[in-house]
């Protein structure tokens, strides 16, 4: 899975300044970023592509980021173990 930063989106014509974008996320305008860190963060690149497409299919932001979340890809549990760990297989 690859992860678009803040300058990827600009990249694929997203507007909006890192203010804008963090208040269309607050009210559900726009798909919620993932954090790596305090300082690292950025969003899966099927869930830009998908809001991207229903915006150009005419669907409102609101309705646009609905279509993009479903396009989130979700972690199995092996996924989400520690590195270096061994899920729990158990």
């Amino acid at each position: 899975m690859k992860f678009i930063d803040y300058g990827g989106l600009r990249d694929r014509g997203v507007p909006g300044s890192k203010i804008t974008i963090w208040r269309k996320e607050r009210e559900q305008r726009f798909p919620k970023r993932t954090r790596f860190s305090a300082k690292y963060y950025g969003w899966p690149d099927a869930v830009i592509d998908a809001y991207l497409t229903a915006l150009a299919a005419g669907h409102d932001e609101e309705t646009a980021t609905a279509i993009a979340e479903r396009a989130r890809p979700t972690q199995s549990a092996n996924q989400m173990a520690a590195p270096g760990s061994t899920p729990n297989t158990a």
